[in-house]
């Protein structure tokens, strides 16, 4: 219980530090230096920021691109679980939607991921969607 006290006592600095810290993160608009204390970032009405991690696969042009025409499933997103946010998503619920859908349209924008819009009927979503699953047919 001690420890428990401790890291309570101990909190505020923490936080301090962190939000008085430079990331290399974000930055002002139109600065040459990365580098910028989140207080200050969150005063700003905009900053630039940058991705902590590269991207692990293709992105833009060296991404394969699937075409107009092929046959995919969609990720499921939260609200289209069987019992939509409200309830807790269980083992047994799909992730993968039930029915297979034809691409309608390509978007490539260089160093963007493929964004994808489906075909369909009402219950085809009209978001757009980036490529993690191909369905063969």
């Amino acid at each position: 219980m001690s420890q428990f006290k401790a890291w309570v006592r101990f909190l505020p600095v923490v936080i301090n530090y962190l939000n008085n810290y430079p990331t290399r993160l974000i930055r002002e608009p139109g600065s040459e230096k990365w580098g910028l204390e989140p207080v200050k970032a969150i005063a700003l009405e905009r900053v630039e920021s940058r991705p902590s991690t590269k991207y692990k696969r293709p992105v833009g042009k060296d991404e394969i691109t699937l075409k107009k025409g092929d046959n995919v499933r969609y990720l499921l997103a939260n609200a289209e679980w069987e019992g939509g946010m409200e309830n807790q998503k269980r083992a047994t619920d799909p992730i993968w939607s039930p029915s297979i859908h034809k691409i309608r349209k390509v978007i490539v924008i260089k160093n963007e991921p493929v964004l994808y819009y489906l075909e369909g009927n009402e219950f085809t979503p009209s978001r757009g969607f980036v490529r993690r699953a191909h369905v063969n047919s």
